[in-house]
Order: C-alpha cells, then sequence, then structure tokens
C-alpha cells in the first residue's frame, strides 16, 4: 500500500512510432519522491477517470517492477504495473507537494535528434516537459516554487 498524490499522466509512445503502447501517471509520495505507475492504453479512460489529477490516494494490490529504460521518465529505477485489480482510496491532499522537479545536467540529456527529413527536433521521454526562458506564466510560478523549495533546504 502506498499514499501519493497523482500529479500528471500521459500516453507512452516510443520513438518513430505514433501508436500509443501505455498509459503513466506521475505519483508523488508526502515526501516529494516519485514513481511512475503504468498502465495497458486500453485502460486510459479507466484510470484518467479514477485518478484525478492533483487528487491523493491510498493504493494497493498493484504490481512493482523494474522500469523499462524506454519507459523511464523519472530517477526511480521501480515502476508500478496497474490494472483492473487496482484498490484505491480518495485521502486528503494536506502535506503532498503541489509541484515536482527533477533536473539533470544536460550533459547526460540527449537532447536533439535529426529526423528522417534532416530536421533537428528536441527528444525526451513521452513524460518530458521542456522550459526554455519561457514568458509563460506556469512556468514563472514553477520557478517560484523551485526557489522556495531551494531556499527552505538545509
Amino acid at each position: 500500500m502506498i499514499e501519493v498524490l497523482a500529479y500528471r499522466h500521459w500516453v507512452m509512445k516510443r520513438a518513430r512510432n505514433t501508436k500509443p503502447i501505455g498509459f503513466c501517471i506521475l505519483l508523488i509520495d508526502i515526501y516529494g519522491n516519485t514513481i511512475q505507475a503504468i498502465a495497458d492504453y486500453s485502460q486510459k479512460r479507466h484510470f484518467t477517470n479514477l485518478l484525478q489529477l492533483n487528487s491523493a490516494y491510498r493504493l494497493s494490490n498493484f504490481i512493482c517492477e523494474p522500469v523499462n529504460q524506454y519507459d523511464k521518465a523519472v530517477s526511480n529505477i521501480t515502476c508500478i504495473s496497474i490494472g483492473e485489480q487496482l484498490t484505491f482510496e480518495g485521502i486528503p491532499t494536506e502535506g503532498f507537494p503541489r509541484e515536482h522537479f527533477e533536473f539533470t545536467h544536460h550533459s547526460s540529456l540527449q537532447l536533439s535528434t535529426i529526423t528522417d527529413n534532416g530536421n533537428l527536433q528536441l527528444s525526451g521521454t513521452s513524460g518530458t516537459h521542456y522550459f526554455f526562458n519561457s514568458d509563460i506564466d506556469e512556468f514563472h510560478q514553477s520557478i517560484d516554487l523551485y526557489r522556495e523549495k531551494v531556499e527552505k533546504s538545509p
């Protein structure tokens, strides 16, 4: 059993293939640790309705397994495989982080890929989000929250 906040979800796809292969939900525990929950793509609608974003849950009846390197979106080497057997109970969201930041050094990223027609494009996982000196309100709010978190750290 774990208690987590459903933070973000996305459809998994393999590079060069637009066919969906899975549905992921990024979960955050009360300490800010992250883990991916992975379901079969055919269950996307079920889990989108079941696990609402920014809501907290007590989950049980899931399987922990190593995450495939191609599906990995966070540093945790384990993922939760979920299916129809998952049981859940809504719990209060107090105490759960509202944002998650997982920064990595640019040298460890494969930042670009050359496409078949010679164009340069950014690469990443299905759950990757890039922010480049953006003038988007959400970006500035995220940076402010990150700075607050860093300043509060010992």
